[in-house]
């Protein structure tokens, strides 16, 4: 097991000493809100106006709130780094997963049920994305434990399953004992819904919230003495917005219309929501026995920012759901339960991949021998927090990150880490600097001035962590590494040294995963040698064919090595920049214009039309056209190669922007 950050010096407490328990390991409970940031709680003393939450705020007043907790910018993201304790740069995780086979239609929503808001549709995704079969995940420790005797379930919201992973088997192909709930992201109704409970599919209609709460209710009351852990996942107060039945009511809302839901009123009905929601916690608490509520652990989190429409202040619309600024990623975590100092705020830094550590040591499990040995994770438990609450942060920093493609747009993607007190972003391209201590909301990126030593030397620290992050994840994903001079066959050997009397180079980028193959390497460099070099086009029409391959093929380390040499070549840098974001370029030249033409049918259509064709012979001749299909061909072998052996960029491309997501 390979950890992420610099372990601190303690030694695991088993939580039974902890609790005082000594004759019953301690119950965990995981509750995860949806859509709510920290100004939704009133205990979190940061909203104006937060609505009615008896329960949590005595939760609060019973355990540890957490002020400095980071989820991820949005729900799927969240939730595998939960299960995974992983960034989700490693996880591939960077957007919400995509639904899997359609589903059978519902039931009819009951009569009495209330007016819903509708669900946009959402878009589609052509970058493979879920959470892989292969990811070691926290219920996958209980069962390496067995001898503690847990019983798991996941009630509620899912959100990380698609065809790829096994779809409505996920949760428990995932290693939860029983699931129960949502497989989807989002009800199109809170009335009326599909439940998935342990691969079986029934259509399900009446308030689902409370069914959650009823179906966590009893199988908590069937374990009997078996200690147990169980994630909980609400979908309020995630949209439609609606109106929740009066019984759910901490305040009076009998002046909302259950009908509809006037313009501007979203606010008061995300307010209810909220409250219905901590109703059922409420329900699920108080129907645990007093003792078996003494010895269990009560984490409640949210999953990330306010959305949209229901952001309020001190956070603005724009800044909340989906971004990596405070309001998406600053979210409530308070945690109540055996041996937990009562009452206490904590302002360690702590991050959504950390419960997957602590929830393991609350329950005596060491992550260090139950993780495997060939995993990295990014969890630091912060259950020292929860006995010491003044204790110093084991961490120094805190990461989260959104990106819409798979593992190598993370670095591309919109980021953010934080120090103690300093903090860098980077928000759809753009990168942006804050003193939290000083403007904790984020209103002056000092980016803008000049930065003073201290700050300087801040941004320089949080920019270079994050580029060592995503640097070491990209060489541990390498599945083909460089082959060591004593490790090499004699055929790779003569390859190798062919390779460099010829080119002057060791091998690099493509050349390493071919040296699996001698023979393809030889020949794809002796075709290289013309392709690359001799051809009848000039070197900017030739790099030009060479980019918009490397956009094709989402393959970072062409695009790298040949960005540089496009602009020596003359190439515009608005063409540049064009080609990188997937856009046919304005002002090429006649011959650019003819070549993207070739190209775009070529890779759209797989045929040339008689139009291009004839003005592409008028342009290079039959030679330059063969020419141009042979550098096309050449480079999509190169990126083909790499990208199956997940090659990673060249280390000096730092300064070179690399392909933004599609």
């Amino acid at each position: 097991m390979t950890i992420n950050f610099r372990p601190p010096a303690f030694v695991l407490i088993p939580a039974l000493v902890l609790s005082g328990a000594l004759n019953a390991a301690p119950n965990i409970l995981l509750i995860i809100g949806d859509d709510m940031g920290i100004e939704t709680l009133a205990s979190y003393e940061v909203g104006e106006s937060p609505p009615v939450t008896a329960t949590l705020d005595e939760l609060a007043r019973q355990g540890v709130r957490f002020t400095n907790f980071w989820s991820q910018p949005i729900c799927s993201p969240t939730r595998a780094t939960l299960l995974t304790g992983r960034y989700g740069f490693r996880t591939g995780v960077g957007r919400p997963i995509a639904h899997g086979p359609p589903m059978p239609d519902p039931p009819a929503r009951p009569e009495w049920a209330t007016f819903e808001g509708s669900v946009p549709e959402r878009p589609v995704f052509h970058a493979p994305l879920y959470l892989r079969p292969e990811e070691f995940t926290l219920p996958m420790a209980f069962r390496a434990n067995a001898e503690l005797g847990y019983a798991t379930a996941a009630i509620g919201k899912w959100h990380l399953a698609n065809a790829a992973n096994g779809w409505i088997d996920h949760p428990n192909l995932t290693g939860f004992d029983h699931f129960s709930g949502l497989i989807e992201g989002e009800f199109v109704s809170y009335f009326s819904w599909n439940k998935v409970v342990d691969g079986e599919v029934a259509g399900t209609s009446g308030y689902a919230p409370a069914d959650k709460a009823e179906d966590a209710i009893r199988w908590i009351d069937e374990r009997d003495d078996e200690p147990w852990f169980m994630w909980f996942a609400f979908n309020l107060p995630h949209i439609p917005m609606h109106l929740p039945p009066e019984d759910t009511w901490q305040s009076d809302y009998s002046h909302l219309d259950p009908a509809s839901i006037p313009e501007g009123m979203s606010g008061a009905y995300f307010a209810a929501m909220i409250e219905a929601m901590d109703t059922q916690i409420d329900r699920i608490l108080s129907s645990l026995d007093p003792d078996v509520r003494e010895n269990t652990y009560v984490i409640f989190m949210g999953d990330n920012g306010t959305a949209g429409v229901n952001a309020s202040p001190p956070f603005r619309r724009g800044r909340g759901k989906s971004s990596v600024y405070e309001g998406g990623v600053n979210v409530p975590l308070i945690v109540a339960g055996p041996g937990v100092a009562q009452g206490a705020v904590s302002e360690v830094l702590v991050n959504s991949t950390d419960l997957f550590a602590t929830v393991m040591e609350m329950a005596g499990i060491d992550p260090a021998e139950s993780v495997p040995d060939d995993v990295t994770h990014d969890s630091v438990s912060f259950l020292y927090a929860l006995l010491d609450p003044e204790a110093s942060s084991r961490r120094d920093w805190l990461y989260a990150d959104r990106f819409n493609g798979s593992f190598p747009d993370a670095a591309v993607g919109d980021y953010a880490m934080r120090g103690h007190r300093y903090k860098v972003v980077r928000f759809r391209g753009e990168e942006e600097f804050y003193d939290l201590r000083e403007d904790p909301y984020e209103g002056a990126n000092l980016l803008t001035g000049e930065l003073s030593p201290e700050e300087q030397a801040a941004y320089l620290s949080l920019s270079e962590r994050i580029l060592t992050l995503h640097r070491g994840e990209r060489q541990s994903r390498d599945r083909m590494p460089p082959i060591s001079a004593e490790d090499m066959t004699a055929a790779q050997a003569a390859a190798v040294a062919e390779l460099a009397e010829v080119r002057g180079i060791i091998p690099r980028g493509p050349w390493i995963p071919l040296m699996r193959s001698p023979e393809v390497l030889s020949r794809a460099r002796a075709m290289g040698d013309y392709l690359r070099y001799d051809t009848s086009l000039p070197t900017d029409l030739s790099e030009f064919l060479i980019l918009l391959t490397a956009r094709q093929w989402d393959q970072q380390y062409e695009w790298a090595a040949h960005y540089p040499i496009a602009l020596d070549a003359g190439i515009d840098p608005d063409t540049v920049d064009a080609i990188a974001e997937g856009r046919v370029p304005e002002g090429m030249t006649d011959e650019q214009a003819i070549l993207h033409a070739l190209f775009s049918e070529l890779n759209g259509a797989h045929q040339v039309s008689d139009e291009t064709y004839a003005r592409a012979v008028a342009a290079f001749g039959e030679r330059g056209v063969i020419d141009a299909v042979g550098i096309i061909g050449y480079y999509t072998l190169l990126a083909m190669v790499m990208n199956t052996a997940r090659t990673p960029v060249p280390a000096g491309a730092a300064d070179v922007p690399l392909l933004p997501a599609l």
